[in-house]
């Protein structure tokens, strides 16, 4: 069984690690996503928990102005320095990386960024009510594929594995518009699942 912790930032919390510990010992794959901002403050803390803790930090882009733009705090280094603690003290790590109109033409950096480091980057598409601001999973395979030769290494039920120009890359396996209904993913705001829907109401 599978736990994710995320929020809002779950590092603000002071009791996050106290949940942590005792959460690693009931559930196989516990893992935690942040904004990676805090990582270096709290590095004592994280260093003490188990190495079956998976972190996803949240790294949509690594030029300074569109992190400052998209995040209005500029704190690029810190997720950076954050990044590479939870490495050097032996954590599991991954990125993800929402891929938005205006950051798609950086994902060869974002690509070089994960190969340098030997982790998964899983690009997320985002859904918007601003069609212009909607990028697909689709969209973003093409354009990978388009640009570097890829080859599919595993398939699970929420993702698919590839190897892109020797970074690893993973997409969700996602449906849209009149399929939705088959979609896995099921975001929960207020206490609640709820379906995400497209723009044509589905």
């Amino acid at each position: 069984m599978k736990l994710h912790l995320s929020g809002g930032e779950p590092l603000i919390q002071d009791s996050i690690f106290y949940r942590l510990s005792l959460l690693e010992h009931h559930f196989e794959d516990v893992g935690i996503t942040t904004n990676g901002t805090m990582i270096k403050k709290r590095i004592d803390e994280i260093d003490k928990l188990s190495r079956r803790v998976n972190f996803n930090i949240s790294l949509d882009t690594i030029s300074v102005k569109v992190f400052n733009d998209i995040t209005k705090k500029d704190m690029l280094k810190e997720v950076i320095e954050g990044i590479d603690l939870i490495l050097k003290n032996g954590l599991n790590c991954k990125i993800n990386t929402v891929v938005l109109k205006k950051t798609i033409k950086e994902i060869q950096d974002i690509l070089k960024f994960a190969k340098d480091r030997d982790i998964i980057v899983k690009f997320l598409d985002l859904i918007s009510d601003d069609k212009n601001e909607i990028t697909s999973t689709k969209e973003i395979y093409c354009l990978l594929s388009a640009m570097f030769n890829i080859e599919k290494t595993t398939v699970t039920e929420g993702d698919t594995d590839y190897i892109c120009n020797g970074s690893k890359v993973r997409l969700q396996n996602r449906l849209y518009g009149e399929f939705c209904n088959n979609c896995n993913k099921f975001p929960c705001g207020e206490g609640y699942f709820c379906i995400r829907v497209f723009g044509n109401g589905v």
